[in-house]
């Protein structure tokens, strides 16, 4: 077991492979996982192998759950709380502002040392959402 999740590992002609458990029972009984989802327990128990308790997700999805469910040891912190951040509440007011005012992404991107990517994702509230 790796932390707790049931591991098998075959071995075919001198070479081994492993697989997880859970992953295998899941694809089994639900159906295959797309690219890059992980395996997410609804009952917290990594050595659960009910398909029922299980969910797929990305590992953005599997950290929230955890971090609503209390059990994450870093909370995620959101905004000016990030020390990540480079950007105040009131940086996200005035980009609003200003894009809506007619100030083109690259502009907004440069002014506030962003990308023109983060700049549409905050227009759209993908980012800082809970900002008016």
């Amino acid at each position: 077991m790796r932390r707790g999740y049931g591991r098998i590992t075959t071995y075919i002609a001198g070479l081994s492979r492993t697989f997880s458990v859970h992953r295998i029972l899941y694809e089994f009984y639900v159906g295959p996982l797309i690219t890059g989802e992980v395996i997410c327990h609804k009952c917290d128990n990594p050595s659960c192998v009910n398909s029922s308790h299980m969910f797929a997700g990305t590992q953005k999805d599997n950290v929230i759950d955890c971090a609503i469910k209390g059990r994450h040891k870093n909370p995620i912190l959101y905004g000016e709380q990030n020390p990540g951040s480079k950007l105040s509440k009131a940086n996200v007011v005035e980009i609003r502002h200003l894009s809506s005012a007619g100030c083109s992404n690259k502009e907004l991107a440069t002014n506030f040392n962003v990308t023109e990517r983060h700049v549409r994702r905050i227009i759209s509230k993908k980012r800082w959402a809970q900002i008016i």
